[in-house]
């Protein structure tokens, strides 16, 4: 399997988010305050972010270009993007090795900010929409209930397409993209392009020693290695987002199932600026390696 998300993996993400301990809401909210104001004060450079629209078939048919066009535009038109708008995400650092170690330094390195987020939705035959609902959070504070909102204002007024008479379908399933990335499925529309700060951060690192992924029976018995490579948000507390997960690579499905059960318990030191955590994507690649066979040498000796 090639970069793409799995289909089981994405329903076990689904299922197995986790909800992280509350703290007092005063003392997150001084916090991030304080964190904002260490930010503000280290940008050194700034950076024009592109934030493109994608929209596509779910069930793998072709969607016709102009009707996606006129849905993005109606949904660039209907966005009320929150104010002041934030990314909290930054981009990831070097991709760490096969054994889950990198080779980093105490000094920050500049990375952009990113954005990506998934949502789903189901056209109807009538101009409506159903079933609205965020597969992969932005993590940008009050972005997705806006994207849901301005959804849910297109099938009110019933701005979806009217679906054709000849098509037996009576529905069509969609997923829309958020991306500030290059490539990606289906047809995009420019939504946004804006200035956003630069700042110098220490990547996240693996916490040692990570968990050992425990290898799928299948390709044990049939002697196949293989590898998986992940790319997941590690939120501010060092733990992976695991919405956000995506598979960029994975040499079978079991292999990938086993992986990310392993992710799940995986823990970061936290990407930082000074005393400050912040979001930001790795890379976490996965090498199952079967042990190397012993070579029995002692039919082939012969008595003296």
């Amino acid at each position: 399997m090639r970069r793409g998300r799995v289909g089981v993996v994405v329903v076990l993400l689904s299922a197995a988010a986790a909800v992280g301990a509350q703290q007092p809401r005063q003392a997150v909210d001084s916090t991030k305050l304080q964190c904002d104001s260490v930010l503000r004060g280290a940008v050194v450079d700034s950076e024009r972010v592109l934030v493109r629209s994608l929209l596509l078939r779910r069930d793998g048919y072709p969607l016709p270009r102009n009707e996606a066009g006129l849905i993005l535009q109606e949904f660039g038109a209907q966005l009320r993007l929150p104010r002041p708008m934030q990314l909290p995400v930054f981009s990831p650092g070097p991709v760490q090795t096969r054994s889950l170690r990198v080779l980093r330094t105490d000094e920050g390195t500049l990375r952009r900010p990113r954005l990506e987020a998934t949502y789903q939705l189901v056209m109807l035959r009538d101009g409506t929409a159903t079933k609205l609902q965020t597969v992969r959070p932005s993590l940008v504070a009050g972005l997705d209930s806006a994207v849901l909102d301005a959804l849910a204002a297109m099938s009110k007024e019933k701005l979806f397409p009217r679906l054709a008479d000849e098509l037996a379908a009576d529905s069509i399933p969609l997923s829309l993209n958020l991306t500030s990335g290059s490539g990606g499925r289906g047809t995009d529309v420019t939504l946004f392009a804006a200035m956003f700060p630069m700042v110098p951060i220490v990547d996240a690192a693996l916490q040692e020693p990570a968990p050992t992924p425990e290898y799928p029976k299948e390709e044990r018995d049939v002697g196949v290695e293989g590898d998986v490579l992940f790319q997941v948000v590690v939120n501010a507390d060092g733990e992976p987002e695991l919405a956000t997960l995506e598979v960029m690579h994975a040499s079978t499905r079991n292999f990938a199932l086993a992986a990310f059960d392993a992710v799940k318990m995986m823990r970061w030191t936290p990407a930082h600026l000074g005393a400050c955590s912040v979001p930001q994507v790795v890379s976490v690649p996965v090498h199952f390696a079967l042990p190397a066979a012993r070579v029995d040498t002692t039919a082939s000796k012969k008595p003296h």
